[in-house]
Order: structure tokens, then sequence, then C-alpha cells
């Protein structure tokens, strides 16, 4: 579905007005496991988010206010929608409705569950919290968030945005793509008697959370939306195993649609390779004892540009799906071409093959939920 990514931004522009000034996002290190957000890096807040609802938004008298949330309701109303038709589509018809079939309904009446589900992703609402002095005090926890969902409500918080994009790289059709996929799992835990729990288990995540538990937790409900976003990208069909998603990513590198501005990237057998560079244009090693650096120079370093983009955008939640795969070898076991034992950063595409195929847990049985 196109998401005319130039015409979004320009709309939110010409809405909210642009402030250049760079704000120092406020931090949390805690986060509650009964949230699902989609979050932004505390150490390299977003350039451009701007004080326009702390500071303009309030100068404003009483009537423009309200044309100017009447203007924005609107449109991510017609964002939402355009999600949502993107979902019972894609649920509701084809090989998306076969996977709810064969590896999601564990209730026998699997065509009268699916219709209940898809009545739920219908049913999606949202809130807008328009300035950060205005959030609930259950919500300060997520305040650096997007947005966030409980049920089948999406909570957006509005002020996190200048220009329609996360970190200046993400839509609001984007960001409700990823809570969507929220919505839908949100559902699905609610009825463990009729469905299994769309999680996987998987290894670096990105959260800001000390507590691993909280974390682990946090990561495998975020797998979930992020590869909703990962197949709305590059089309990938929910049975594609790794072997596909190779081929796509390797398409795509080859003809320079994602980059990475560190230095290179290249696809060998199963692996999607970052090679760093110094100033010099020489490979040097990627500190491989320092995971969360890596994954912070890859969320704000590589850019992706697809099909349905004029210009070349961060793709945040194909982003955080590569950073749980990271893995680090040295250069000469990856590529043939280059001898000299080079540290290098490498995705494992068979994994997210697999999760593209499998995409649930192991249930055990009708009662019972599984984490991990």
């Amino acid at each position: 579905m196109s998401k005319n990514i130039l015409s979004e931004v320009q709309r939110i522009k010409m809405l909210m007005g642009i402030n250049e000034s760079e704000y120092d996002v406020l931090s949390t290190d805690t986060i509650e496991p009964i949230e699902n957000c989609n979050y932004y890096n505390k150490l390299n807040p977003p350039k451009g988010v701007d004080f326009w609802f702390q500071e303009k938004f309030k100068l404003m008298s009483e009537e423009d206010k309200t044309k100017i949330k009447e203007t924005i309701s609107s449109y991510i109303n017609e964002e939402l929608k355009k999600v949502v038709e993107h979902y019972t589509d894609y649920y509701g018809t084809g090989d998306g409705l076969l996977k709810l079939k064969s590896n999601f309904v564990i209730s026998n009446d699997k065509e009268n569950e699916i219709n209940k589900l898809l009545s739920y992703i219908k049913s999606t609402k949202h809130t807008i919290i328009w300035q950060r002095d205005e959030t609930p005090t259950q919500f300060i926890n997520v305040i650096n968030a997007w947005a966030f969902t409980q049920g089948n409500n999406i909570y957006i918080n509005l002020f996190n945005f200048w220009d329609g994009t996360a970190a200046g790289k993400k839509s609001m059709y984007d960001t409700l793509l990823h809570e969507v996929g929220h919505v839908i799992h949100n559902f699905m835990l609610g009825n463990p008697q009729s469905f299994k729990s769309p999680f996987y288990e998987v290894g670096n995540t990105i959260q800001t959370s000390n507590n691993p538990m909280l974390k682990a937790e946090l990561g495998k409900k975020e797998i979930h939306a992020y590869l909703q976003s990962f197949r709305d990208l590059f089309n990938i069909n929910p049975f594609d195993k790794g072997e596909n998603i190779v081929k796509i990513i390797k398409e795509n590198v080859d003809n320079g649609n994602i980059k990475w501005s560190l230095g290179d990237l290249k696809v060998v057998n199963y692996n999607l390779i970052f090679l760093q560079k110094n100033k010099e244009g020489e490979y040097i090693n990627i500190d491989a004892n320092n995971v969360d650096g890596f994954i912070n120079l890859l969320l704000y370093n590589l850019t992706i540009k697809t099909d349905v983009q004029t210009t070349e955008e961060h793709w945040a939640d194909t982003t955080y799906l590569f950073s749980n795969f990271v893995k680090f070898g040295l250069s000469d076991l990856l590529l043939s071409n280059i001898t000299s034992n080079i540290k290098v950063a490498y995705v494992d595409l068979t994994s997210i093959g697999k999760i593209n195929y499998d995409f649930a847990q192991n249930f055990k049985n009708n009662s019972e939920k599984t984490f991990g």
C-alpha cells in the first residue's frame, strides 16, 4: 500500500510548524510490561522534536487550537483507516488468512475466531495525547513512546512528532501500522483458548530497561509488530522462508535501496554483513564487545528506500528487527574476497525467515500461554 511519505511530511510540517532546535527528550528507564510501545532511543533523541506543542500551541486561541486538533485528528483517522484496511485484507484473504488458520487458531471453529479477530481490528480506535504535561499519570512511564496500545485503543503521544516521522524518519502511517500489530496480538493474548501467542524468543533487544525479564518480555512483543512492518515494506509473504528473505534483501542491497552510511553492506549466503569503514575508507573492526553500541549505530545509520517511497528514509521497525539478530564474526569466515581478519557484524536472515514462517510460540494446551 502506498504511503506517500513526502506528502505526509509536508502536511504535518504545515500543521505543526518547524522549529529546528533540538529538544532533550526525557528518558525513562522502566517500562510496564503490560504496555506495547514503539520507542526511540533515549541516547540519541530525534533532531527537530521541538517545542511546538509546549510553546506555539499554548499561545494559540482556543478557536485555532480546535481547528488544528480537528485537522490532525481527521488526518490520523485517515491513516488509521488505511492501516486497518491493510490488516483486514492481509489476514482476511490469501496467504495471510491461511497463516492464521494453519499457525494461530487453535479453536475448532476457525472461521468464527478469525471473523472475531477481523472485527476487533476494525474496531481499533485512537486517543491523542496532545501535550507532554497532559499525559495521564498511569502513562508517564511511556511518555517517550511515539504511541502505545491497551486493548484496541492506540494512544498517540503527538508531542513527540514534528514532521510526521519518528526520529525524523517514521511516518504516522508506519507508527499506526506498528501499533495495530500490537492490537492484533493483544486480541490473541486475551483469547488463549482460541489463539496461540504471536511471540518469538530472540536474543538482543533495544529496550531501555535494565531488568532482564522485562527486557526479554518487551523484546518478544515488539518482534510481532516489527515483523508486520517488515512484511509490508518488502512485500514479504507470510510463508516466505529464509531463502526468499535473503533474495529480497540482497536485491535491495544490490540496487542501493538499503544503505549503511558507516560502511558497506554485503549479502553472502544467508547473512546481511555490515563492514564499517574509517574516514580513510579502510575497513575497521566493529566492537563485538559492545552490542548495544553497535545497535545504536545500526539504528541511526541504516537507510531504506522502496518503491513506495520517494526519498531515502530510515525505516525504524525494520532496523529494530535486524538489531535483534545481530551477531559478530571475522570477515574471512563470511567473505571470500576479504582476507584480513576484520571483525564485522552480520544479521542472520534465516532467523528472520524462521520467525516469518513460524511466527508463533509452541502452545502447550488450550489453557496455558507460553512466553519463551
